[in-house]
């Protein structure tokens, strides 16, 4: 057998390996359709979950420009939380500020839905577009083009709890001990305290660019 049929056939059988070893592996996975996780979440509604991916988006990116992360951590993991305080601090130790200005997300769309020991995660798909550039927090000098908008993709994986309470619930506030509404601002009205949504919704728990 010459040298060059000998590696056509071997490469045709690496090739079938390979075809056999993804299918196993990808019939092996806990990945679901929307349909199949409506069962164990009746009131999903794809449509209004991503709209609130986009919104929990630019919230969570107004937050790192504005430098007010405290008012987005109930709907974020404490390891996303800490990459925007990371950002905060890098951009505050160069006496700068990165600018997403005129924030908005669109073409957002479910790529995945994996189920875990203990929870349930999404993953989306999302172009941002925003001017794109850095502002001197002294002088107010701008560098980077802040007229015209890019566009930048996003991934996101957000995780809801097997086990989550229903939204609108009735709670105690950890801190004044009012009774409060779980909602979209989390915080207590009363005193002001920050809580977790992670035990009532989804929370983004990893985000980066595509």
């Amino acid at each position: 057998m010459s040298i060059h049929l000998w590696w056509e056939l071997s490469k045709k059988q690496y090739e079938k390996y390979c075809f056999f070893y993804v299918i196993i592996f990808l019939n092996g996975s806990d990945a679901m359709s929307i349909e199949e996780y409506k069962k164990f979440d009746p009131e999903f509604d794809e449509q209004l979950f991503l709209s609130k991916v986009q919104n929990m988006f630019i919230k969570y990116f107004s937050a790192v420009m504005l430098d007010k992360l405290d008012t987005v951590k109930h709907f974020v993991s404490d390891s996303v939380y800490q990459d925007g305080v990371n950002l905060v601090n890098e951009w505050k130790s160069r006496k700068a500020r990165h600018m997403y200005d005129m924030l908005n997300a669109q073409d957002s769309h479910i790529t995945s839905i994996e189920e875990t020991d203990d929870a349930y995660v999404i993953s989306v798909f999302l172009n941002s577009r925003y001017l794109d550039y850095y502002m001197d927090l002294e002088t107010g000098k701008v560098t980077g083009d802040d007229q015209n908008r890019v566009t930048v993709p996003y991934r996101l994986e957000l995780t809801k709890k097997k086990d989550f309470k229903k939204e609108g619930l009735i709670k105690k506030c950890p801190t004044c001990g009012a009774s409060l509404l779980i909602n979209n601002s989390g915080k207590c009205e009363y005193c002001g305290n920050t809580y977790n949504l992670e035990d009532y919704d989804f929370v983004i728990t990893r985000m980066y660019k595509s």
